[in-house]
């Protein structure tokens, strides 16, 4: 059974990524006083965020509807990244 849909795959990544990266170079934190690292890391943070948006994308084509363990999933990446974003926001200072 094939599950790739390439007729409704059609979400432009690579300009979010390099949004990422100019975001994590203005955005990081000072963890360890080397902001190479810390926003290499925070484009990392950011990055793992856009890697749900394509499911997001994709179900919004196919009409909404999808298996239970697909919603749970993106919730709970959802959630990880929230907490991930809290985290480096306070640490940012």
């Amino acid at each position: 059974r094939a599950s790739y849909q390439e007729q409704e795959d059609s979400l432009p990544i690579l300009p979010m990524v390099l949004g990422s990266f100019v975001l994590a170079a203005l955005l990081h934190a000072d963890l360890n006083s080397r902001p190479l690292f810390d926003a290499l890391w925070m484009a990392g943070l950011f990055i793992g965020v856009l890697a749900v948006i394509p499911q997001f994308w994709l179900v919004s084509k196919t009409g909404g509807r999808i298996e239970a363990l697909t919603s749970h999933f993106i919730a709970m990446m959802a959630v990880s990244r929230l907490l991930s974003g809290i985290f480096m926001w306070h640490v940012r200072e």
